[in-house]
């Protein structure tokens, strides 16, 4: 009798998490889409989202190397929390300068960042992983969620696969009030989640205040402009540099969020479960 109380209990529970996160993700998108119809009231929207995008990339990274626990097993596991982030940052990073050194065959005209064009071309296939990979980390964040909110059957390629097609449609069409609605909806949602769940973890109290701050470090390549955040023309040829630290930035925190929220894992999992509230597990 008791047993099935809990159970219950537990069901209520998280069907009221998963509810209320799926309002605020609704709610995320419409203020964002009503926003938009207000140029000077949507650009303080791109001014705020610059380090908020930035923290939240950086977020489990610190997280993990403040936390003493996490430290050791990071340590513990040098290829897939040094060796491997190091080596992939690196090698973007030298792309990017090689690029911005006239090394490569890279032309700067508009659009060239995306299309590829020879292999002594790099500089567009480093952006085109960052997408593509940056498509499914989103996935894989709202499948994560979901499990966290106890729904124990949520395929994670439907939450893949969705975010996919939110990424192809946002690139390949112009689509304006999507875009509007996707920010709020897809792209805070994300960054605002990774970082709740990362403060949580990490128990310290000026965590967000740190990481937000660092954040700010994203005002040196987006210029905010009320139709949509952009790369500063001003850095010339530095441009490819910057994007690729960027990038090589984003590869280090997909590869940290697979690791550290990997639950099944036998030593980070009992961990984290013991920092974060966990329905069904």
């Amino acid at each position: 009798m008791r047993r099935e109380h809990i159970n219950n209990r537990r069901r209520r529970t998280s069907v009221l998490a998963l509810g209320t996160y799926l309002a605020l993700t609704l709610a995320g998108g419409c203020l964002t889409l009503v926003i938009s119809q207000w140029p000077d009231a949507f650009l303080l929207v791109a001014i705020v989202i610059i380090p908020i995008e930035v923290a939240h990339t950086i977020a489990p990274i610190g997280m993990a190397w403040a936390d003493r626990d996490l430290r050791a097993i990071m340590l513990s596991r040098p290829l897939a929390f040094i060796l491997l982030p190091s080596g992939l940052f690196a090698a973007a990073l030298a792309i990017g300068l090689a690029t911005s050194l006239g090394c490569t065959s890279f032309r700067p005209v508009p659009g060239n960042l995306w299309r590829l064009t020879d292999l002594g071309n790099p500089y567009p296939a480093v952006a085109w992983l960052f997408f593509w990979w940056n498509a499914y980390h989103f996935g894989a964040q709202l499948f994560g969620v979901g499990r966290l909110c106890g729904c124990k059957h949520l395929p994670k390629w439907l939450c893949a696969s969705g975010m996919l097609g939110f990424f192809v449609a946002g690139k390949f069409w112009s689509l304006p009030m999507l875009a509007a609605f996707a920010l709020g909806a897809v792209s805070l949602n994300h960054w605002l989640t990774e970082l709740v769940l990362c403060y949580r973890v990490s128990r310290l109290p000026w965590f967000l205040v740190a990481v937000l701050a660092i954040g700010c470090v994203g005002f040196l390549w987006k210029v905010p402009l009320a139709s949509g955040n952009v790369v500063r023309i001003d850095l010339g040829w530095a441009i490819p540099t910057f994007l690729c630290a960027w990038f090589g930035a984003g590869f280090v925190h997909f590869l940290y969020d697979r690791w550290l929220w990997r639950l099944s894992d036998p030593v980070v999992g009992p961990l984290m479960r013991s920092r974060i509230v966990l329905h069904g597990s």
